[in-house]
């Protein structure tokens, strides 16, 4: 029963009363409120982390930089002995040209000095492309790169088979050997290897 005020009339609620009725209130819904954040933040957890895997695993990896681009020049003093007079220079360049091309730049100086410049601009797919420049070794080239640290490059001339040269890079990504297979002027064939130096 509630008290009276002694006339028999319900006292009314003080200003004091309904103050700490609403306060109440007020903290029974936050907590509850924050009741249902928390079981939404366990419940959608699983799903945010599934998201985010899926995000990662949709962006693409950047590509790595090839060991091969950068410019090489032969060591002279590591020459086949079966290989005869020797040049006074040669210097390989590789270098990314976009479109998922290289252009790769042969300077092969004499020992007169005159230069040899070959450059053929080519996909690494195994696809034939024409040489420019110096064509008197090769008129087109065909490269192949089966992984990240070897090259293969076929050279051709008037359609017929030159030679055939593997280029590999070293771990340390400082040298880099070329082993090139062809025939002498007798039709024998035969594989010499050569050393390069990484200038840049």
């Amino acid at each position: 029963m509630k008290r009276g005020n002694g006339s028999g009339v319900p006292e009314r609620p003080t200003t004091t009363t309904l103050t700490i009725k609403s306060t109440y209130v007020d903290l029974v819904g936050r907590v509850v409120l924050l009741a249902h954040r928390k079981v939404d933040t366990v419940l959608l957890r699983p799903f945010f982390c599934l998201s985010l895997v899926a995000l990662t695993a949709a962006a693409p990896a950047p590509e790595k930089a090839s060991p091969f681009l950068g410019t090489w020049e032969l060591d002279l003093s590591r020459m086949p002995a079966t290989y005869g007079p020797a040049p006074k220079r040669v210097t390989y360049r590789f270098e990314a040209i976009g479109g998922a091309k290289w252009r790769t730049v042969v300077d092969v100086t004499a020992p007169d000095d005159s230069v040899r410049h070959m450059v053929v601009d080519h996909a690494r797919d195994g696809s034939a492309a024409p040489g420019a420049a110096d064509t008197s070794e090769a008129d087109s080239a065909a490269f192949l790169s089966p992984t990240p640290d070897t090259l293969v490059m076929s050279l051709a001339k008037n359609r017929t088979l030159g030679s055939v040269r593997v280029y590999q890079v070293a771990a340390d990504g400082r040298t880099m050997t070329e082993t090139a297979a062809s025939v002498n002027g007798d039709g024998a064939p035969f594989v010499r290897m050569f050393h390069y130096k990484r200038l840049r």
